[in-house]
């Protein structure tokens, strides 16, 4: 008699191995597998077809068979759902690499929802690598004024190079303060 897993117990299994950033699978979830449901969360995850391989290895190495017409039917589900504009969006801003795993029909939209959210991130990514400079600058100012004796060429230095980063900082959160408003204007969600 064949086992069946229930669907909730799949789930939380398969979300683990993605939280985790697992790419194998234990001989016990092999054992069990619902390959059309692993296809439909590892494209949901955005792995592209390349995955199955992976996943077959690891059962074969377990001495279970993967069932790859399953898998891809699955799968072909899940990237629906993972190739919109709007799930382009929220990859884009979270900083997911996008490896060209939407169909062509579905790329166009995906992308034009990953490119505006990449572009956010990658601003928000430079203003907090420029606020962390300002912070180490403040840091080194502050040890600068604090010796004895002080050696002003450097504590000028440091306030020099302390209004620059500020100007860049001011200049990168308007970029990325008008980025964000493109993209609300484009129907795009953004919490600010």
């Amino acid at each position: 008699m064949k086992m069946v897993m229930p669907r909730t117990m799949l789930l939380v299994i398969v979300a683990g191995m993605l939280l985790t950033g697992c790419a194998t699978m234990s001989p016990e979830e092999c054992a069990v597998a619902d390959w059309e449901r692993i296809g439909e969360m590892d494209a949901r995850s955005g792995q592209g077809m390349d995955y199955f391989a992976r996943r077959a290895s690891d059962c074969a190495d377990a001495g279970y068979p993967a069932d790859q017409t399953a898998w891809t039917r699955g799968w072909d589900v899940g990237i629906t759902w993972f190739c919109t504009r709007n799930n382009g969006f929220r990859q884009g801003l979270n900083g997911y690499r996008y490896g060209q795993i939407c169909p062509g029909h579905i790329e166009q939209e995906f992308l034009e929802g990953y490119e505006t959210g990449y572009a956010i991130y990658q601003y928000g990514d430079r203003v907090d690598r420029t606020a962390s400079e300002i912070e180490r600058e403040r840091a080194r100012l502050a040890d600068l004024q604090s010796e004895r004796p002080r050696d002003q060429e450097a504590i000028a230095e440091t306030r020099d190079r302390l209004a620059v980063l500020r100007d860049r900082l001011r200049r990168e959160e308007l970029e990325l303060a008008r980025l964000e408003g493109l993209a609300q204007g484009q129907g795009f969600p953004i919490t600010l």
